[in-house]
């Protein structure tokens, strides 16, 4: 019962999992600097196409005011379960109001567009010349993205 052991066999070492190679620090800030390029490309581009989305709603809301109310008449319906009466109560509330926002909108863009015009040249007063030219591109551009279609400086002062 009591075997000997054959001393020209190999010893018989238990199976060990090979030890994974160390990842360097290099590797890993790599690692690390691409994910956040990478989400950091995913924020910057939807927040730049939510931000066109709006602008063109803005631009656009006298345009597709029809459409508006359509989408904010049915949601209330939806939403809220509203009875044949209610829902076309609710209608003329909604085309009412929605008219109501469109004529206060026109009524007020003339002097917001004064306003805005008047801001740009007064500035403009105390700049020389390269100086001018810079500050009307970038308040026009501001211009352009905070209120889109309302300052139209070539038209008002026929530069």
């Amino acid at each position: 019962m009591n075997a000997e052991l054959n001393s020209d066999a190999p010893a018989m070492e238990p199976s060990l999992p090979s030890p994974r190679p160390k990842k360097s620090r290099w590797r890993t800030l790599l690692q690390l600097v691409l994910v956040v390029v990478i989400f950091g490309s995913g924020v910057v581009t939807g927040g730049a196409l939510a931000m066109r989305m709006v602008r063109h709603k803005m631009k656009n809301f006298e345009l597709e005011s029809e459409t508006m109310i359509e989408r904010i008449h049915e949601r209330l319906v939806w939403k809220y379960d509203l009875n044949e009466e209610q829902s076309a109560e609710a209608k003329q509330i909604v085309r009412n109001k929605i008219e109501d926002l469109i004529a206060l909108r026109q009524e007020f863009r003339p002097r917001l567009a004064a306003e805005m015009g008047s801001f740009e040249n007064e500035i403009a007063a105390i700049m020389d010349e390269s100086q001018q030219t810079e500050w009307r591109e970038n308040f026009r551009h501001f211009c352009e993205i905070t209120f889109p279609g309302v300052y139209k400086p070539d038209a008002e002062s026929g530069e």
